[in-house]
């Protein structure tokens, strides 16, 4: 903090340019000068302070040249000018609301617009054909590909050469389990409860877990098809945590007994 006689009123001299606060018993001492501004300033002892404000610290230790940074708050202390010169050039002109093309033609000025926006995104017929459109477009091998390659040069995916054995695997039971789920997904969750995180959703869980699957060498396919999938609680799916509620012969002998394993 700044040296002044206000801040000393409740600290006492105890010799050694040290200062002494009697209700805390904080200890302060006198720095000779703020590296920003070059002012004496008073700090804790043990503290090694170099600025005398957090106001001076962001100022004066911005990576960019004093000179620039001197150069910018000019700029700052003239916005009205720079404001009145913006106003003056708009002057005359309709506002974006006022337009009538506007209340037309764009919906956030229309809440009719958006009203019928809503309806038309929430009816079966629109939910069907954009779910055609997305299905013809994931069949399309070159699309996928070209998907994958935009995800991994954005840094939204890592490759798989960068992930740990444990999370590879784990990438390829999900990909057998969204496969499952679109195939047998009614034969899996035949009650329709709500799928999602907290109380009163539902989890997908792996019977067979994918941990143990991956100490036993299991192969993903197994693990992720439909005869391992089960609807849980989700207070349930915390509690079974990554342990398995049958065991692998079990599991194999089930995806062998089942002609419809994918």
């Amino acid at each position: 903090m700044k040296l002044c006689w206000d801040n000393l009123n409740n600290l006492e001299y105890i010799g050694n340019n040290t200062w002494r606060r009697k209700s805390t018993n904080c200890y302060f001492v006198i720095k000779d000068k703020c590296l920003g501004c070059g002012d004496e300033f008073l700090t804790y002892k043990y503290d090694n302070a170099d600025y005398c404000s957090k106001s001076c610290a962001r100022f004066y230790s911005n990576p960019m040249k004093i000179s620039e940074v001197r150069e910018r708050h000019k700029i700052a202390c003239n916005k009205y000018e720079h404001r009145k010169k913006i106003s003056d050039h708009h002057k005359g002109r309709k506002r974006p609301e006022q337009s009538v093309f506007m209340k037309n033609n764009n919906p956030m000025f229309n809440k009719q617009a958006v009203r019928n926006h809503r309806k038309r995104i929430s009816s079966e017929k629109y939910k069907k054909n954009m779910s055609k459109i997305v299905k013809k477009r994931w069949e399309d091998e070159e699309y996928r590909l070209r998907y994958e390659q935009t995800i991994l040069e954005k840094g939204l995916k890592r490759p798989d050469e960068e992930l740990e054995e444990l999370e590879r695997y784990r990438r390829k039971v999900k990909i057998y389990t969204k496969k499952s789920l679109i195939k047998f997904g009614d034969e899996i969750n035949i009650n329709n409860y709500p799928i999602g995180i907290g109380d009163g959703f539902y989890n997908i869980d792996h019977i067979y877990s994918i941990v143990d699957g991956f100490e036993n060498n299991v192969p993903p396919k197994i693990i992720g098809s439909h005869i391992n999938l089960q609807v849980i609680s989700s207070k349930e799916n915390i509690l079974k945590n990554s342990d398995s509620w049958i065991n692998k012969d079990e599991l194999i002998r089930r995806f062998n007994t089942n002609e419809n394993s994918i």
